[in-house]
């Protein structure tokens, strides 16, 4: 009876294949496969009884599996049918029978896989959640940092510290774009590199904030300009771009998408408390100065109108008294009267001026002339304060084209100022000449103490005393204001300056006339 005969008339070998959910088959000596179950041909996609056991596979491990088998008398290891994998024992006795058991790995192994993909899915949320909440906190520091700051240098300062930290660079840098000049100025700096990049420049020097600004994107680093191996990422403003954070290493996308726009909104916000903090401080100094300048008018009204109430009031108690006191009184009321017809002149003329309704008429101007007038007008004023006044003439000087009158009354205010300020024994001195623009500058210089550098600018606001605030030099404030404004309006500029040897030198530059205009308007061929 051969092995086939024997297996077969064992009744448990029968059941244990029959039990078996592993494909299993037992060979003969020769290699045939002499008895297998359901699960094995279902494996193999038919029933492999009496094929070869060297046959029974087509992967090109299973002739060595099958060698090692004989030699080893056992072998044990994976193989591939089609897409399958399956897991493979071979046992062999001596005289070369044995058994062979497969089982099919592919839905473990994918449910491994599965597994595997999970476990990685729940690394990577984890890990996603673990770098959001890092965010949230570099975020919750950065608005902590920008609500305790208390101008936009200290918030950039804290922020571009910040981001030094949540970006991983170890150089960054904020800039602010000037648009109208094309440049960026820089607001802060973190990094020993970084605190060394120059404090402005042109756009177009660096190509990658050029194009940072340009398209609105992140640029990368380029080796040409004053930021050299320097990122740039764009800073949205409210209308346009507000600026740049430059960094020294290629930014992470998605941080600078969390970042960047809150960068933006911190130093929008620092900019705008700025602006809001000197308006106030603007309105505060406003409401000082007009508190000042009703004192000073009210100080202006009462000395005229008190001068007439006490002379009208005399009128009435020396009735009888001769004429010639009658005169005196009179001229005093009439003065006061000119006096308080002045002050209103001047509060209508500033009116006036910042409404834009002042008019002028327009014609050929020689200074000189104007000069020359104020300096016979002012000759008595002069001697009675022993000042010594002196017009310096200027040959051949160009005409300006100005309304007349107008001109006299600043002229007129800067020779008042000009006495009101120089002590007896002083000097005052009128000049004009050619400027080095092509028109004409008039100056008036006096002895008197001065005017501090930085009240050069103030004197010529409006509510603004010239050089004493204390009101002892007399004046509403409105003759410097008015004056400005005069010259302004027929393109000129006033300021003010050092006299050579001490006192203070008030000038004007209007410009000239083209001599061929000048003819035309005199009436001259």
């Amino acid at each position: 009876m051969s092995l086939a005969d024997d297996l077969q008339a064992a009744p448990f070998v029968a059941q244990i294949l029959a039990a078996s959910t592993d494909g299993l088959a037992l060979f003969d000596a020769q290699g045939t496969i002499i008895a297998a179950n359901h699960a094995l041909a279902e494996l193999l996609g038919d029933d492999p009884t009496g094929r070869a056991l060297d046959d029974l596979f087509a992967d090109p491990s299973h002739a060595l599996a099958v060698t090692t088998a004989r030699r080893r008398g056992q072998w044990r290891g994976r193989l591939r049918r089609g897409e399958a994998e399956l897991q493979v024992g071979l046992a062999m006795a001596r005289d070369g029978h044995g058994a062979l058991t497969v089982a099919d790995l592919s839905e473990r192994l994918e449910a491994d896989r599965r597994a595997a993909s999970l476990a990685a899915a729940v690394a990577e949320q984890a890990s996603r959640a673990e770098s959001a909440a890092g965010r949230l906190t570099g975020l919750y520091q950065m608005t902590v940092n920008a609500l305790e700051s208390a101008t936009v240098r200290d918030t950039a300062d804290r922020l571009c510290t910040t981001l030094l930290r949540e970006l991983q660079a170890a150089n960054a840098a904020l800039w602010l774009h000037d648009a109208h000049q094309g440049l960026l100025r820089r607001i802060a700096a973190a990094g020993p590199r970084a605190v060394e990049l120059p404090e402005v420049f042109a756009r177009q020097a660096a190509p990658q904030c050029d194009e940072a600004l340009l398209t609105g994107r992140p640029a990368p680093a380029s080796d040409l300009g004053p930021l050299a191996g320097f990122a740039a990422v764009p800073l949205a403003g409210r209308e346009q771009p507000l600026g740049l954070l430059t960094l020294d290493r290629e930014p992470d996308a998605e941080r600078v998408q969390v970042y960047a726009p809150h960068v933006a909104t911190a130093i929008n916000n620092a900019i705008m408390a700025d602006e809001l903090t000197r308006a106030n401080q603007q309105l505060r100094a406003v409401d000082q100065q007009k508190s000042e300048f009703l004192n000073v008018v009210a100080h202006d009204l009462r000395t005229p109108l008190t001068c007439i109430r006490t002379y009208t009031d005399l009128l009435r108690i020396y009735v009888d008294e001769p004429p010639e006191t009658y005169r005196d009184f009179l001229t005093i009321i009439a003065e006061e009267t000119e006096r308080l017809g002045e002050l209103l002149d001047n509060f209508l003329d500033l009116a006036r001026i910042e409404n834009a309704t002042i008019h002028y008429d327009l014609e050929p101007v020689d200074l000189n002339e104007i000069l020359g007038h104020f300096a016979n007008v002012y000759l008595a004023k002069a001697a009675s304060e022993a000042i010594i006044l002196a017009h310096l003439r200027e040959p051949g000087l160009p005409h300006i084209r100005a309304d007349r009158r107008r001109l006299e009354q600043v002229i007129s205010n800067l020779i008042s100022n000009a006495f009101r300020h120089t002590p007896r024994g002083g000097n005052v001195t009128l000049r004009a000449q050619p400027d080095a623009a092509g028109g004409v500058r008039v100056s008036v210089d006096d002895t008197g103490p001065g005017v501090p550098a930085d009240d050069r600018t103030l004197v010529f606001e409006r509510f603004r005393q010239a050089r004493n605030a204390n009101h002892a030099a007399g004046g509403t404030g409105l003759g410097l204001a008015i004056a400005r404004g005069i010259v302004a309006d027929h393109g000129g500029h006033i300021w003010v300056e050092d006299a050579p040897g001490g006192g203070a030198r008030f000038c004007v530059s209007l410009p000239a006339v083209p001599p061929e205009t000048a003819a035309v308007w005199r009436g001259q061929p």
